[in-house]
C-alpha cells in the first residue's frame, strides 16, 4: 500500500489524539483511536476490544489523575504490502509542580495501523517501557 501525504498527516494526528485522550481522561476518545477489535499490550496486561480499552483508560486516570502528559516523538511509518506499521518513542511527564515537569516514564510504541471508514486507527499497540541500565 502506498501512503499519501494525507495518510501521513492523519497518522500523525492519530498519535496526538491518543496522547490527549489518555492524558485528559476520556475513555471513549481513547478507545476511538483504536479499531473495534484492537489489542493493547502493556506491562500490566493485554487489553482487547473497545470495552477493555476504555477500562484501561479509566484505570490509568484513576492512578495518575490529570497530571500526566505523553509526548510521542520520532514517528516512523512503514508500509509493506497491506501491513502498515509505526514505531515511535514516547516520554511521559508529571506536570503541575511549580518546579516544572518531571519525567516519569519513557519507551517505545510498536503499532500496526489500519485504515478504516473513520480514518486511520491503531489495530495493535505494544508498549515497551525503557528499563534502567
Amino acid at each position: 500500500m502506498q501512503l499519501t501525504a494525507d495518510d501521513h498527516a492523519e497518522i500523525h494526528r492519530l498519535y496526538g489524539q491518543y496522547s490527549q485522550a489518555i492524558d485528559l481522561g476520556s475513555p471513549d476518545a481513547f478507545a476511538d483511536v483504536f479499531t473495534h477489535d484492537a489489542v493493547l499490550k502493556t506491562e500490566m496486561g493485554d487489553y482487547t476490544g473497545r470495552e477493555a480499552l476504555k477500562g484501561f483508560a479509566t484505570w490509568f486516570r484513576g492512578q495518575m489523575g490529570n497530571s500526566v502528559r505523553h509526548w510521542p516523538a520520532n514517528l516512523v511509518v512503514g508500509a509493506e504490502a497491506d501491513l502498515i506499521t509505526a514505531t515511535c518513542y514516547f516520554g511521559a511527564f508529571q506536570v503541575g509542580d511549580p518546579a516544572g515537569p518531571k519525567p516519569i516514564a519513557s519507551g517505545i510504541y510498536s503499532d500496526v495501523l489500519a485504515k478504516t471508514g473513520d480514518g486511520w486507527k491503531i489495530a495493535s499497540r505494544n508498549i515497551a517501557m525503557d528499563k534502567p541500565g
